[in-house]
């Protein structure tokens, strides 16, 4: 025997005998991005999928199935359209067999926000990994789900676990696996040798499913350890995609169960900002009666934006609602000029507090003609609705503030400043029902000062009745 077998015949031997080192938990990422099947790319077939998906992103943020019902979730459901940071349509495959998916991000901390004030947890990123030990006997042949397996079944339980933000380890079956765990301890459910052959991969849990064949449809029996436990439940269906992904969910449920409260995987909600003290003239504003509304927080205080951008450029993929990040750089960026210490009270800022008759500006600052964006709402009725619109105008992901310059009855004329470009506020405002859009005519240099915008400036205005 050579040398050279000899040492390859060692350094073998060495490898089987090395533990295979993994963390008890990962981190999962992209918990707020979701991917849903839509049949084309329709409105309808949008918006839909973008209500399934926001569903989906608060039962995998929270761990919690049964929470539709919850009032605060119905309310974000229904005003779906504030959470939605960006999507885009992905198309795989081809002929017969390509398909359409929905991609979609969300404002992490909105729907943090949503779960808290319902009462229900947020589940961070770092979660508990879990090792899969699956037998199948599809009729055909007997084998054990691996890490390299080309079976239609792993990928289905990968789509789900993703789904559910679940980590599963699915084992490497090589020799030191096989020598300790064979096909008729896991087809028996005999979880001694299991749990042996799944010290190697130092995880918090263990899954065992027995899958096979019953009748015309499948037959699936689930086992999880988890901290000294151990549950049991089945699955069946016509399709064994259905089985899988029952199975997973309730692997999912039973993880969140003993996880999602633990301190060491729980979200840890970001520092509130301490408020500026009240001065005396906003305490008696306060007194008197008056609301008082938060101003929105803006990421960039330079107030950068884009004011060159031609809508009859736009691509495909700024139609579906995304700007990407490369194209947003290649287009030209200039600083807000704002004039005299009046533009520089009028940036909005962090924390403070206005009352609501601040919102209103009879001078606002100078800028260039068509840069921003007029809404003119209808509608609204007293003084709650005004601050509540300007509050959802804001919160759209298109837009970087917003501000009323006009009030006559129940109708309002908000000034929008967009993060890209008034298409894309409009875009996002029909996405969702709080504001429809009606043809209105109205007089807007009437009681304005000489300084106040003029007719020309409103050229770039739409109108909106408010729905609530």
């Amino acid at each position: 025997m050579s040398n050279w077998v000899f040492m390859r015949q060692i350094l073998l031997g060495l490898l089987l005998l090395s533990p295979v080192f993994v963390s008890a938990d990962v981190r999962v990422p992209k918990l707020y991005e979701i991917e849903i099947r839509v049949a084309d790319d329709s409105l309808d077939a949008r918006k839909n999928a973008q209500k399934k998906g926001l569903m989906g992103i608060f039962v995998r943020v929270s761990g919690k199935v049964d929470i539709a019902s919850n009032p605060k979730i119905i309310a974000a459901i229904k005003d779906y359209s504030v959470y939605i940071r960006q999507f885009r349509y992905i198309r795989k495959g081809a002929g017969d067999k390509s398909s359409v998916l929905l991609w979609v991000s969300v404002n992490q901390d909105q729907v943090n926000k949503v779960l808290r004030n319902a009462g229900l947890p947020v589940w961070g990123e770092r979660r508990p990994n879990t090792v899969v030990w699956v037998a199948i006997d599809d009729g055909n042949r007997r084998y054990i789900l691996s890490g390299d397996d080309r079976s239609e079944a792993k990928p289905v339980m990968v789509f789900n676990a993703k789904r559910r933000g679940t980590p599963l380890l699915f084992p490497l079956l090589d020799h030191e696996d096989q020598s300790k765990v064979r096909f008729s301890d896991i087809w028996g459910g005999f979880l001694t040798p299991i749990k042996k052959a799944s010290k190697r991969y130092q995880t918090e849990g263990i899954l065992v499913a027995r899958v096979s064949r019953r009748g015309n449809g499948w037959y699936a029996r689930w086992t999880i350890l988890i901290k000294g436990n151990t549950y049991r439940w089945t699955s069946s269906g016509r399709h064994r995609a259905l089985v899988l992904s029952i199975g997973i969910d309730g692997a999912a449920d039973k993880i969140a169960e003993h996880y999602v409260t633990d301190t060491r995987y729980a979200a840890k909600p970001k520092k509130a900002v301490e408020q500026p003290q009240a001065t005396q003239s906003q305490q008696s504003n306060s007194d008197s009666g008056k609301v008082v509304a938060v101003r929105p927080k803006v990421k960039n205080k330079r107030n950068d934006y884009v004011d060159n951008f031609d809508e009859s450029d736009e691509s495909d993929e700024y139609d579906q609602g995304y700007v990407s990040r490369k194209n947003r750089k290649k287009r030209k960026k200039r600083k807000w000029q704002s004039q005299g210490q009046q533009g520089q009270q009028d940036r909005v800022d962090q924390g403070s507090q206005v009352s609501s008759d601040q919102f209103i500006s009879t001078n606002p600052p100078a800028r260039r003609m068509g840069s921003g964006l007029y809404i003119s709402v209808k509608n609204l009725k007293g003084i709650r609705d005004y601050v509540l619109i300007v509050r959802y105008i804001t919160r759209l992901s298109s837009v970087r503030s917003a501000k009323i310059l006009k009030l006559e009855a129940n109708l309002a004329v908000i000034e929008v400043i967009p993060k890209n470009s008034a298409s894309s506020v409009k875009r996002a405002i029909s996405i969702g029902s709080t504001l429809v859009p009606v043809k209105l005519e109205i007089n807007l240099s009437a009681g304005s000062s000489s300084s106040s915008p003029n007719q020309r400036e409103f050229a770039n205005l739409a109108h909106y009745r408010y729905t609530k």
